[in-house]
């Protein structure tokens, strides 16, 4: 990998993710993540979700604390290796989740349209992350850059090809797509009928690219991993 770091998803019904991060680079988790270990690494919440490779983490730390930490789902962790050499860092889910992996380097500068509370984790270094819109009452961000990220969707998450081709999908299913697609929704609704649209109505994905849905919105709550197997001979 361009950045260095080596990843491995543990688990099927229940997953962890495992990620060695070189020495001096740094990891951006979702702040309701569970991090089962992290040796050699500060973990720092951030207010602002939103990163430029090369600066402004500095000027949103909230804290530094401590890797034993309790999840705080309204920011962003900023996992850095401060060790000699590689850190290995366990996370999991807080509830019952599919992790997917997407490289973004293939995808060019329109990058990754992601539900913002889809989000796991990413390397660091060669991203960018930005706010992008709302769609159905759920924020979206857009990632791209030379690295990857990791996205939770609930439940499970299929991953579909558009290839010059058009496809309707239910609002609250969406977790990703790539920045090519063009998207349209239906024109605004009446107040009366704005809580079921959300719940029910469809999105409409055109052209080539590739997108994401998870199998319900909204992470259902799950039994956490009980143990981490030991690390294999390196």
């Amino acid at each position: 990998m361009a950045d260095g770091m080596m990843c491995q998803v543990h688990g099927e019904g229940v997953q962890a993710l495992e990620i060695e991060i070189p020495a001096g680079q740094s990891l951006l988790a979702a702040g309701g993540c569970r991090v089962l270990e992290a040796a050699e690494c500060v973990a720092t919440a951030l207010t602002q979700p939103d990163h430029r490779d090369g600066g402004g983490i500095a000027d949103s730390v909230l804290d530094t604390l401590k890797t034993s930490f309790l999840p705080i789902k309204q920011l962003v962790l900023c996992l850095r290796n401060t060790g000699p050499s590689v850190s290995t860092v366990i996370l999991a889910p807080e509830a019952f989740s599919q992790l997917v992996r997407i490289d973004l380097g293939p995808l060019g500068p329109s990058g990754l349209i992601y539900r913002k509370r889809g989000f796991f984790c990413a390397g660091v270094a060669g991203i960018q992350i930005a706010g992008w819109k709302s769609l159905a009452g759920e924020s979206f961000k857009k990632i791209n850059g030379a690295g990857f990220c990791f996205l939770a969707g609930g439940g499970l998450v299929l991953r579909r090809e558009l290839r010059s081709e058009q496809a309707r999908v239910l609002c609250d299913s969406l977790l990703a797509f790539t920045g090519g697609l063009d998207i349209r929704t239906r024109p605004a609704v009446s107040v009366k009928k704005i809580m079921n649209l959300f719940k029910n109505d469809y999105i409409t994905l055109s052209g080539t690219g590739s997108y994401y849905l998870q199998a319900f919105a909204g992470q259902k709550p799950g039994p956490a991993p009980q143990a981490v197997a030991t690390n294999p001979a390196r």
